[in-house]
C-alpha cells in the first residue's frame, strides 16, 4: 500500500446468528487453526453481504482480534511528527474508536517497501493483537511484547526482546503475533537459547525459554 492510500476496516453480516457470535480473540481464531464452529452464511445478495459499519484506517496488514464486544488491530499513525505503530481498540458493534496507544516508531525497509505490481508496498504493522479476558497482548514491529488493559489501553507490562533477550529482528521487522494459551503468552524473536519464550500472561515474567534460530 502507498502511504497516501487509506484502507478501511469493515464488519459485515456473514453469520446467520445475531451479532453475539463467538469471539475471534487472536490470529487464526479461538483455536489458532483459522476455523470456527459458527454457522457461516454461504449465499449472499448480488451486492455482497451487508456492511454493518466501515471505518477508514491508515496503512497496515494487521488483522482483527475480536473479543468482549471490542475489535483490536495495529495500524500506522503519525505521533509527534513520526510514523508510529499504533494499537487501536474499536467498538465491535459500531466501529467507534475507544482508544489508541502508540507502540513505537516503525520504519520498514529491506523488503518491507516492495511488493507485486498491483501492491507497491508493505507499509505498516503486520502483527495481530491477541485478547484474553480484559487484557490485550501485542508484539511490535521492533519486538517489544506488551500487555494492555482492554478497557482503557493502559499498559500492564512490557518486555523488549531485543534489549532484554538478545533479540534479532528481520530486515522488514517483526510480523509474528503473540499466542495466548492457558496462563502463558508465547512469543518468538529472542537470541541464542531463547528464540521461543513463554511469558506469564499476568506479569510478563519468563516462565521458560528455549531453542536457537
Amino acid at each position: 500500500m502507498n502511504n497516501s492510500i487509506q484502507v478501511s476496516l469493515a464488519l459485515v453480516a456473514v453469520i446467520t446468528l445475531p451479532l453475539c457470535a463467538a469471539d475471534w480473540p487472536q490470529y487464526g481464531g479461538p483455536n489458532a487453526n483459522r476455523s470456527t464452529s459458527e454457522k457461516i452464511q454461504k449465499i449472499f445478495p448480488a451486492g455482497g453481504p451487508k456492511a454493518v459499519w466501515r471505518v477508514p484506517v491508515t496503512d497496515g496488514f494487521s488483522s482483527l482480534a475480536v473479543s468482549g464486544g471490542k475489535a483490536f488491530t495495529q495500524v500506522m499513525r503519525e505521533f509527534e511528527g513520526a510514523p508510529r505503530e499504533t494499537l487501536v481498540a474499536l467498538d465491535a458493534n459500531t466501529g467507534k474508536e475507544l482508544w489508541a496507544v502508540p507502540l513505537g516508531i516503525i520504519k520498514l525497509g529491506g523488503g518491507g517497501e516492495s511488493g507485486t505490481d498491483d501492491n507497491k508496498g508493505g507499509d505498516g504493522p503486520r502483527s495481530t493483537p491477541s485478547v484474553d479476558g480484559n487484557r490485550v497482548y501485542v508484539t511490535s514491529a521492533r519486538l517489544a511484547v506488551s500487555c494492555f488493559d482492554a478497557k482503557t489501553g493502559k499498559t500492564v507490562w512490557s518486555r523488549d526482546l531485543m534489549k532484554e533477550h538478545a533479540g534479532r529482528n528481520i530486515q522488514w521487522e517483526n510480523a509474528a503475533s503473540p499466542l495466548v494459551e492457558g496462563n502463558l503468552v508465547f512469543v518468538g524473536g529472542g537470541g541464542p537459547g531463547e528464540s521461543l519464550l513463554a511469558l506469564n500472561k499476568a506479569n510478563g515474567a519468563v516462565v521458560w525459554k528455549a531453542h536457537d534460530e
